[in-house]
């Protein structure tokens, strides 16, 4: 997805997943992945998709 396709809105979200996954050290422990799962309220499948 390129940046000049998405509004500031989606752009923002965009960011601000980003900046969550890259908080995540390589091997998260259960509650680090509890706690972005909750952040991006998102499953845990999808977080493990998304790393």
């Amino acid at each position: 997805m390129r940046r000049d396709q998405l509004n500031e809105e989606e752009w923002r979200d965009v960011v601000r997943n980003a900046d969550v996954l890259r908080r995540l050290p390589l091997r998260p422990t259960a509650g680090e992945i509890a706690d972005a799962m909750a952040e991006l309220a998102i499953s845990r499948a999808t977080l493990f998709r998304c790393l």
